[in-house]
């Protein structure tokens, strides 16, 4: 048994615990600075531009959690499962399918939030200037920046 798997094993199990979720903590915590630093630079703009971005905001966070906890950590856990039990031709598969997945979720919120975002965010709200605010953020967020009329 090498040094480093004995003392994963027979360590302190609060420092292992510790040195293990730094990585996911540095992660989350960063993503949590990025959405606040968001709020407070649109919260300068207005109360109809936070407005605005309160009605994109589920759907991102929606997003951003899909991405990286549910398909994020099932790839993870299935590539490291299967490299584990040495087989890499599974991991690999598991890999491809992951990106697969990825590409089409990300089209679906492309396609969702740049071509139907005035009659989603219509339902949440019936203010026009927070509406159009609300959809330019969308066309910002989800489609790189272009606009689709």
């Amino acid at each position: 048994m090498n040094e480093r798997l004995s003392v994963m094993l027979n360590g302190p199990i609060l420092k292992m615990v510790c040195n293990l979720s730094f990585p996911n903590f540095i992660g989350v915590a960063s993503m949590t600075l990025v959405i606040f630093a968001d709020a407070f630079f649109i919260g300068q703009l207005g109360v109809v531009s936070l407005a605005s971005l309160a009605l994109v905001f589920p759907f991102t966070s929606l997003m951003q959690m899909m991405s990286a906890g549910a398909i994020g950590e099932a790839t993870t856990s299935s590539i490291s499962r299967s490299l584990g039990n040495g087989f890499n031709s599974n991991a690999e598969t598991a890999a491809w399918h992951a990106i697969v997945l990825g590409i089409i979720i990300s089209l679906i919120f492309t396609v969702l939030f740049g071509f139907f975002p005035k009659y989603i965010f219509n339902f949440m709200s019936d203010k026009s200037e927070v509406l159009n605010g609300a959809v330019g953020y969308a066309h910002i967020a989800f489609g790189g920046q272009f606009s689709y009329g």
